[in-house]
């Protein structure tokens, strides 16, 4: 062989019994190999840039997610952090006092307790009317971020949370009205009227896009204590995290199960004293009320044989009947009335009565329930008792377990990438390598040259990697999420022990990729790679196949040729493969996520609006909302809306209780799949899945008061979205031992029907709350979903870009491989069609294979994903999406038939010299 690059005059340098020659030749050939590794990457740029772009994206996929979710929990830990939010809080059927307090101070490891006074009202704003919590404001622990104004400073004064502010129009400066569930003053604060001093966020509500009960919060001295006995509705507690365990890991939850069973068991110590000092104080406070009512029965029973008289008598002086009154109205006995204002002031006092009567009455049955319970009994919850926390959780779960599905596609392809990129080039360079060892050169001498090659394309595609996941895809998943929780978008985050695992493993795979791509050849003997490679095996085929004798030559030749070269077209059907795959995953869980949103409205939400009234404050609302909306032709149901909470072994789940005594009809609006054939609960199918739960299983129903109450599953109904508990009013009533008035309408609103003069008539019905219409209920859906379809939308374009270089590198490399082929057809006068139909027909064989195992594969994998991802509250439609195989079958043929059409245009240039 002729060697141009080494002068003449040195060849005796290179004669191996000169001492010299070794040293000699070590550095010309490392300069030489140096100069051939840049010649190499230069005339397989397309490889070398591959490698760089799917390592990149590999990478990409998994920390950019991982980054994400760890940014996202983060921005949670700092909120509860910086709010010093509860790890636990207690709450107690008989309240809790300043001595269980301090009790639970001398729990070991508890390092703050603070009690807070609550009670439950009603506000009004912009035609809507929405429940609340006044609260105490909290000192230490799970403290207001104020957004604009001052904590309350006096007894009128208060601060509100922002989705208030919002939803009802109310400014700093306003006065805020506060009524209780029967529109009447409550009874445990001194003042029910409050200038609005501030407006604040709360870790309570840490997102917007659950439908909770939102807090106001005032000072201690706007409460009558002694209606609570001097104690506590719900003590906060925080506790020592010396291993600072993550918020959401399970140590953290596993060491907040030690602190709940130690509260449990101190709350059972400490429950015979508190027990009878509560229902001493309450029989006490009932009787002295039972008592007042007892009078001002007797009042109204007076002052109501003189209505009658006063009909038609307006103007007349009535002074008696203002007297009979005064008991029970605030007015002053001097003040001479009119016969219509004494009417009135008749009607008002007998309403209010009627209310205190309720009032009293749900007194005495919460306390004829604690004394047959027994006992004072406490309730600890930690932070998965708070929706949002849960939802928060969740989210970051969803995104690891998104990141983990996706990033092991894409880590399998970049193997192959790189494997079949260095296995071509060393296939191709064999001669050289017998050259190189038959001048001396160590096999890692050698070795080192293709390791550069994949070695650099790898590390280059590590940094972008990680760039893309800092700057590109946790920037993008940072603002989708901005909207949706009050942290707005997280800073940027980085997680160094993931990303050292990432770089180490991106690494040590790159290695091992290049390590087996170039092992075997270089393990060959210098004078077997410098003679021809004889393919083995084609006459023994010919002679057993009798399927391949009656193949025409083309196809028998393009046969054995993948025969010979089997490790070259399984890569090539791996590789066509996991890009399908990773597409068809993409638009599957898009399809997926979009599904549930179309189903459930679709299949589950058939009425248009929901209309909410109070016969608390009005017996005659559910009348009079009925009467409008027979004039308008609507249709409508009328049933029970309800929140609260199951509990399936020792966890709760916050759930929303649909009751409705005409199952069947109700099932006009919101169709059920099952009714049941027995009295029970019909729950949702993936809280039945999670629990494993069936007709005729057990679960508890927790009261107002937090007491427990047996229940059997009567069914199981399918639903995409949302917690609900369906049952009849019936069986309600008879698990809770309880009586409940509806409070809700479904409606189904005709064309002729003007909303805005339906809701106009609403507005003066007495007891109307709120108009909402079904859209309202898509949107949610939307808000919970958004993001997630965000990132898949981000995944599936990686996806796509990554499928393009993919099969870029493929169709250079098979081009490559057949390059002599290709050429000796075209001396020996085969035309450009008759060359390229040859070369494609390979192409054809392992794309459509890849192609068809990549659907296979995607819908595999995005079933697991699925599962993975969902939630008690939420399912996605499970079954493989045809339209996303098509779609992943169409961009990976087009992609496939683009690129090797640009590939074979060379076919038509090949020469002799090419050889």
């Amino acid at each position: 062989m002729r060697l141009s690059p080494i002068p003449r005059l040195l060849l005796p340098l290179f004669y191996p019994g000169n001492p010299s020659s070794q040293a000699f030749l070590v550095i010309i050939m490392k300069k030489t190999q140096l100069l051939d590794t840049f010649r190499n990457i230069k005339k397989q740029l397309v490889s070398w840039l591959s490698i760089i772009v799917i390592s990149s994206f590999a990478l990409a996929a998994y920390l950019g997610l991982t980054y994400s979710a760890y940014g996202l929990e983060k921005a949670g830990q700092n909120l509860y952090d910086s709010t010093n939010f509860r790890d636990i809080q207690i709450t107690s059927n008989c309240l809790i006092s300043e001595s269980d307090l301090e009790q639970i101070k001398k729990v070991p490891g508890i390092t703050g307790v603070e009690g807070l006074l609550r009670t439950s009202g009603r506000i009004s704003g912009n035609n809507i009317t929405k429940p609340v919590y006044i609260t105490s404001v909290p000192k230490h622990i799970g403290l207001p971020i104020l957004q604009e104004g001052h904590l309350p400073e006096s007894d009128s004064e208060c601060i509100i949370e922002q989705y208030l502010a919002d939803k009802l129009g109310i400014k700093i400066g306003d006065s805020l009205s506060i009524k209780d569930a029967y529109d009447e003053d409550i009874p445990e604060l001194n003042l029910n009227s409050f200038k609005v001093t501030g407006i604040f966020l709360h870790a309570e509500h840490a997102s917007f896009d659950l439908e909770e009960t939102y807090c106001i919060l005032v000072d201690n001295s706007a409460f009558d204590s002694s209606k609570f006995d001097n104690c506590y509705c719900l003590a906060d507690v925080t506790f020592d995290n010396p291993e600072h365990f993550r918020t959401f890991s399970r140590d953290y939850f596993n060491l907040s199960d030690t602190y709940i069973d130690s509260l449990e068991t101190l709350g059972k110590s400490l429950s015979s004293e508190r027990y009878d000092k509560y229902t001493k104080f309450m029989d006490e406070q009932l009787s002295d009320s039972e008592k007042d009512l007892s009078d001002a029965e007797a009042q109204l029973s007076l002052a109501a044989k003189t209505v009658p008289s006063l009909k038609g008598k307006t103007g007349e002086i009535m002074a008696d009947m203002s007297n009979m009154l005064s008991v029970i109205i605030s007015t002053d006995p001097s003040e001479y009335k009119t016969a219509d204002e004494q009417i009135t002031a008749y009607e008002d006092a007998k309403k209010e009565y009627d209310h205190a009567v309720k009032r009293v009455t749900d007194t005495r049955n919460g306390l004829n329930k604690i004394l047959g319970m027994g006992k004072s009994e406490w309730y600890v919850f930690n932070r998965n008792a708070n929706p949002c926390f849960v939802f928060l959780k969740n989210n970051t779960e969803n995104l690891r377990a998104l990141n983990l599905s996706f990033s092991l596609l894409f880590v399998a392809i970049a193997i192959m990438v790189i494997f079949a990129s260095l296995s071509r080039m060393v296939y191709e360079q064999r001669s050289i390598i017998g050259i190189s060892k038959a001048l001396g050169l160590h096999q890692f001498e050698i070795f080192s040259k293709y390791l550069i090659f994949g070695f650099s394309g790898a590390v280059l595609g590590i940094i972008l990697g990680i760039a893309l996941s800092l700057f590109i895809i946790e920037w993008i998943v940072a603002l989708g999420y901005g909207d949706h929780f009050i942290f707005g978008p997280f800073p940027f985050a980085i997680d160094i022990i993931p990303t050292v695992v990432s770089v180490l493993v991106a690494v040590i795979v790159a290695i091992l990729s290049i390590n087996a791509s170039c092992s075997s050849l270089l393990k060959e003997t210098a004078k077997k790679l410098l003679s021809p490679r004889i393919p083995k095996g084609h006459a023994k085929a010919l002679e057993k196949s009798p399927f391949l004798k009656r193949l025409n030559l083309y196809n028998r030749m393009i046969l054995l040729n993948m025969r010979s070269d089997i490790v070259r077209v399984i890569v090539t059907i791996i590789s066509v493969a996991g890009c399908c795959s990773l597409v068809v995953i993409g638009f599957s869980l898009r399809a997926s996520i979009m599904g549930a949103i179309k189903y459930q409205i679709s299949d589950y939400t058939h009425y248009d609006a929901k209309i909410s009234y109070s016969n608390e404050i009005s017996p005659s609302a559910s009348g009079d909302i009925k009467d409008i909306l027979k004039g308008h032709n609507i249709s409508y149901i009328s049933f029970l809306n309800k929140h609260g909470s199951v509990q399936v072994d020792d966890t709760l789940e916050y759930m929303e209780f649909l009751i409705c005594d005409d199952l069947k009809s109700f099932s006009n609006f919101r169709p059920l799949t099952s009714l049941g054939e027995k009295e029970g609960l019909i729950i949702t199918n993936r809280l039945a899945e999670i629990y494993d739960l069936g007709e005729g299983d057990s679960i508890y129903v927790i009261d107002d008061m937090g007491y427990k109450h047996s229940a059997k599953v009567s069914a199981v109904a399918k639903n995409y979205i949302g917690r609900y508990v369906i049952c009849t009013k019936t069986y309600y009533e008879q698990i809770m031992e309880d009586t409940f008035e509806n409070n809700t309408f479904f409606i189904k609103l005709n064309s002729s029907v003007d909303e805005v003069s339906l809701q106009d008539d609403l507005l003066n019905i007495q007891g109307y709350e709120a108009y909402t219409p079904a859209s309202e209920q898509v949107e949610m859906f939307n808000n919970l979903l958004i993001v997630l379809n965000l990132v898949i939308g981000l995944l599936i374009i990686l996806s796509g870009v990554m499928a393009l270089f993919v099969l870029l590198n493929l169709a250079d490399m098979y081009l490559l491989s057949k390059k002599n082929e290709l050429t000796i057809m075209r001396i020996n006068g085969f035309t450009v069609k008759e060359t390229v139909l040859y070369a494609v027909r390979e192409v054809f064989f392992t794309t459509t294979t890849g192609i068809i195992l990549g659907v296979i594969i995607g819908c595999i994998i995005v079933y697991s994903i699925i599962r993975t991802m969902e939630q008690v509250h939420l399912m996605f439609v499970r079954s493989p999406s045809i339209p996303s195989c098509i779609l992943g079958t169409l961009i990976t043929a087009g992609f496939s038939i683009g690129i090797y059409y640009l590939s074979m245009k060379k076919v038509k240039d090949l020469s002799l010299k090419d050889i």
